[in-house]
């Protein structure tokens, strides 16, 4: 999501516009939902929506997979669109293929669309200048007919059953791509409904949850990024302690973004806005 967020805020800086996935609005950046963005519908630069999927659950008859296309219609947002789809498969090859109609050499390299002024920019420059990544080979495919995928690794927590949460709990909610104070209103059979925050102003909202996208509020706090203080304890994404990571030093970063440094000597690039679930 962090790598999205850059690959967005560069995309803008070349005088693009991307917008979510009807053309209005912000795009979509939620590690628990997808990521959606369109160009700008207001000027009649959008096409089909470019939509990824959050990780699907894990099925007992094989890695559950899901296919999509995206035609941009060599609009601007192509770019955006291009280097989202490169960043993905440059990092998680095993699990993520794409096949394209442009040309690796050509529409990849220098950009499908024309800008009026300036030169032209494609995704493998951008992803290049981003993520110092600039293959040779084409990672493209010519068809996605018969790929075989593997499971990526990660560090997510099992899914714990919906009886662990208890109405009128305080708890944390993962939505719109940030933590969020809420308080668990009714309790369903694999899902907990929560009212929380959904935004800095307090607009309420109310939705059921996956149960891993709800935290209890128990001894932890959320904290802005850039208001974290050496010493303090980031509750690692299992939550059980074993993943916990201290702040040794909070910097600058590119951008809106700040530089975390944990005492383990791990470095991670996140953007000011994040808030951070801190043990109190």
């Amino acid at each position: 999501m962090a790598d999205t967020r850059r690959i967005f805020d560069h995309v803008r800086t070349a005088g693009i516009v991307l917008a979510g996935p009807d053309g209005l609005r912000e795009p979509v950046c939620d590690p628990h939902e997808d990521i959606a963005f369109n160009g700008d519908a207001t000027r009649s630069l959008h096409g089909d929506p470019m939509q990824l999927l959050a990780p699907l659950p894990r099925h007992p008859r094989g890695i559950p997979t899901a296919t999509a296309f995206c035609t941009t219609g060599r609009r601007p947002y192509d770019l955006g669109v291009a280097a989202v789809l490169l960043r993905c498969v440059l990092l998680v090859p095993e699990a993520f293929a794409v096949a394209s109609d442009g040309r690796w050499e050509v529409e990849w390299a220098y950009g499908a669309h024309q800008p009026l002024a300036g030169p032209r920019t494609g995704a493998r420059r951008l992803v290049a200048d981003l993520f110092d990544l600039d293959p040779t080979d084409s990672p493209l495919r010519e068809h996605l007919t018969g790929v075989r995928f593997a499971a990526p690794t990660t560090g997510q927590a099992p899914r714990p059953p919906a009886g662990t949460f208890q109405v009128d709990q305080a708890v944390h909610v993962h939505a719109y791509g940030n933590w969020r104070r809420g308080v668990v209103t009714k309790i369903g059979r694999s899902r907990v409904t929560v009212r929380y925050a959904r935004n800095a102003e307090g607009q309420p909202d109310e939705r059921a949850f996956p149960t891993d996208q709800i935290r209890t509020a128990d001894g932890v706090d959320l904290v802005g990024v850039d208001r974290l203080r050496d010493g303090e304890v980031v509750v690692g994404p299992v939550g059980d302690g074993t993943d916990d990571l201290t702040v040794a030093h909070v910097g600058p970063g590119p951008r809106r973004y700040r530089t975390v440094t944990y005492t383990d000597g791990s470095q991670v690039q996140i953007s000011a806005q994040t808030l951070m679930r801190v043990r109190t």
